[in-house]
């Protein structure tokens, strides 16, 4: 089950919907009223379930140790009566490098209205928009206090400068934008607007590995959703975080697992990015608009993991088996709330 962190659930810490028709159908008899939430990392955590409901709830220290906000994503891969195993993945489409201290009570934050706007900015940026943006401004501390940003870079421009005007500064302070972020830029139909995605300081440095851990390796994984134009061009745009850490490992040609021996093969343009030559995979499986989740075993190659709006393993009934996860055979489903509360 994915389910995608909406403003609703973060203030009431729970996954609304959380487990959804098809999965409760299948397993509601065998589930109990207390769940257990088994992190990648280690970490378990309780949870409550209510028969009749679709709700999981119960999970503010969870959600307070992880720092899980609106536009995270939480994967539950379930493995039997109460026991849930979990992959916490971020706005930036890449799985979380996972904390290791130990829980503070006291870490629980609110999220305001402008913030989760711009998480959900950067959600849309890195997992459902197929593009890598037109500038790239490097916020430095000189910038916080005047509308003079950078040279070279303009929405409009005076002696070379990059102006903006007086609401800068709302902006910089509602999106608590600090020394060290990045704000990658894209247009709009209008030519003095454009759309913001802000990557954190944190996120942009060298040290950040991305992604964090998966089953079998320390490599990053990342998430992708289909649209319309990743469906007629058959390429989709790695997540930046990922691109940033990983591309340099990535050959001309992608292996690509799909679980029960089957697989395929596409292409990697170390130029524009993207991975590309999905076109014949697309029209075989039918893929529409899907998630895709790309889990990185090293040596160009991923297992893939493809959830339809059906809210079912895509592949399970395509190829007649039980995808895998990194190696380990879980049965998954798909709530429909991945795009932000919108059944496809």
């Amino acid at each position: 089950m994915i389910c995608l962190i909406s403003g609703s659930d973060y203030e009431k810490r729970q996954l609304c919907r959380g487990l959804h028709h098809p999965f409760y159908y299948e397993n509601g008899d065998t589930l109990h009223e207390k769940l257990v939430l088994h992190v990648i990392t280690g970490p378990v955590w309780e949870a409550k379930f209510t028969l009749g409901s679709l709700y999981i709830e119960g999970l503010k220290s969870m959600m307070s140790y992880y720092a899980i906000k609106p536009y995270h994503m939480v994967v539950l891969y379930y493995v039997g009566g109460a026991e849930f195993n979990v992959r916490l993945y971020t706005p930036y489409a890449v799985e979380m490098k996972y904390p290791t201290e130990d829980y503070d009570s006291q870490s629980d934050v609110i999220c305001s209205s402008i913030e989760e706007e711009k998480l959900c900015s950067t959600y849309h940026f890195n997992a459902v928009q197929n593009f890598v943006g037109v500038y790239n401004l490097h916020i430095e501390s000189e910038q916080l206090v005047t509308n003079k940003v950078l040279s070279g870079y303009a929405c409009y421009t005076i002696d070379g400068d990059a102006l903006f005007g007086k609401t800068w500064f709302d902006f910089v302070e509602a999106a608590k934008i600090i020394d060290g972020d990045l704000l990658a830029l894209y247009k709009t139909v209008s030519p003095f607007k454009f759309k913001v995605s802000v990557f954190d300081k944190k996120t942009v440095s060298d040290e950040f590995l991305g992604g964090g851990v998966s089953a079998i390796s320390s490599y990053a994984n990342f998430f992708k959703v289909m649209t319309s134009e990743c469906l007629a061009k058959g390429e989709l745009q790695l997540p930046r975080v990922f691109k940033k850490n990983y591309d340099h490992t990535l050959g001309e040609i992608l292996h690509i697992n799909l679980g029960g021996g089957y697989s395929t093969k596409f292409k990697y343009c170390s130029v524009s990015k993207k991975i590309h030559g999905l076109i014949r995979f697309i029209g075989k499986y039918d893929i529409q608009d899907d998630v895709l989740i790309f889990n990185y075993l090293g040596n160009s190659t991923f297992a893939l993991s493809v959830y339809d709006s059906q809210c079912i393993n895509h592949f399970r009934d395509i190829l007649g088996v039980e995808n895998t996860d990194c190696g380990k055979r879980l049965v998954e489903q798909l709530s429909c709330n991945w795009l932000g509360g919108t059944t496809p």
